[in-house]
Parts: structure tokens; sequence; C-alpha cells
């Protein structure tokens, strides 16, 4: 939780927008609950001042209903700001770019 700011959004799953840090944690708990085993790998990053636009691509292995694999793969698009320590914090996290809204 310590990658998003307090009032940050995220776009997960398709169609919901998950608002604030209780909400995203309750996303993210049930989303983990399903083991994914995921790769990521960074494609970009546009800074302008304490604003940064940052892309990945992602590929994630999930257990299936009958215990099969389920793949997948995506991009990711997340604005972040630059926090008074220096460190970054997302503000809009979108992890799969490639849905549908």
């Amino acid at each position: 939780m310590e990658l998003y700011e307090t009032g940050a959004v995220l776009h997960y799953p398709a169609g919901h927008i998950a608002r604030g840090l209780e909400e995203i944690r309750l996303v993210l708990r049930e989303f983990l609950a399903a083991a994914p085993r995921m790769t990521a790998a960074p494609v970009s990053a546009v800074l302008t001042g304490d604003l940064a636009l940052t892309s990945g691509l992602w590929t994630m292995e999930i257990p299936g209903p009958d215990g099969r694999p389920i793949h997948a793969s995506g991009k990711t698009a997340e604005v972040a700001r630059r926090q008074a320590d220096g460190t970054w914090r997302m503000i809009i996290d979108e992890p799969d770019f490639t849905a549908t809204s």
C-alpha cells in the first residue's frame, strides 16, 4: 500500500474504480488471494516536475476454476507524484490498459 497516495484510484477489475487506500486494499487482497504468478517489466517513464507517467508489460498465470493455469498478459499505465521525502507514489493505477472500461 506504500505505492499509493491516500486519494489514489485503481482501475481494476475492468469497469471498476477503487478510490482511496481502503478500497484499493480490498481489491488487491482479493486479487492476491487467487495466488497469481506475475512477471512485470517497465517500458517507459515520462517526467514533468513532480509527476511521472509510467508504463509496463506484464504476464500472469493464475489457477483456473478447474485448477489448470490461465495465462494472461497486458500493458500498464500509471501516474505517480513525487512526495516531499523524494519517494514516488501512484495517484492513478491502470494495471490492464488493454482491458475494456
